[in-house]
């Protein structure tokens, strides 16, 4: 079973982004992949804050004197699936 294991086989265990690429390069590969991510993330600041979410069509707000309730619907759906193509192109 060890030996299996070391191959990179995991029975009833699906391998995630985090674990395949602590696989290929280990925790380098990773910490790299995030810092790159931010410093693309600060680079588009000002065009990313221009983005329209959580001011979406079909995000609950209820406005009432002393209270406010906020539910982003729209945009929570929106990032659904926005982080589910990510990981479906991140296991091809």
């Amino acid at each position: 079973m060890n030996a299996l294991r070391g191959a990179g086989y995991y029975p009833f265990i699906s391998i995630s982004l985090v674990a395949r690429l602590w696989e290929i390069g280990g925790m380098n590969r990773l910490l790299i992949a995030l810092g790159a991510s931010l410093v693309l993330l600060g680079l588009g600041w000002s065009w990313i804050r221009r983005v329209p979410l959580f001011r979406l069509p079909g995000d609950i707000v209820i406005d009432r004197p002393g209270f406010r309730f906020f539910f982003p619907l729209t945009t929570m759906l929106l990032l659904s699936v926005l982080i589910s193509v990510i990981a479906w192109l991140a296991r091809r």
